[in-house]
């Protein structure tokens, strides 16, 4: 089975200690100090594993607060995620 990309994890509303150091331009272990010092915080661990997920909106607040730039193709994920959940990550009804 083929890999989500970033974009297609956005979508899903977490993204994993890999997506994080891409889109902010370091090394997972960076992404894990700042879990461990409290500056990011992860969404959910992932069962039976030690991988953790973490909320593209978070991110891109993290990002923008530390000066770190933030994507074109980022930004645009976001932009269609939200307007299709709500800002509770609840899907948006059809009604």
């Amino acid at each position: 089975m083929p890999r989500r990309t970033l974009k297609q994890n956005i979508l899903q509303g977490v993204l994993s200690v890999n997506n994080v150091a891409v889109w902010c331009n370091v090394t997972p272990p960076t992404v894990r100090k700042w879990i461990n010092k409290n500056l990011l915080d992860p969404i959910f661990k992932v069962p039976e594993s030690t991988e953790l997920r973490l909320s593209p909106k978070a991110i891109k607040q993290f990002m923008v607060e530390r000066s770190i730039p933030v994507p074109d193709d980022m930004e645009t994920a976001l932009i269609n995620f939200e307007s299709k959940y709500n800002d509770d990550f609840s899907m948006k009804s059809d009604m």
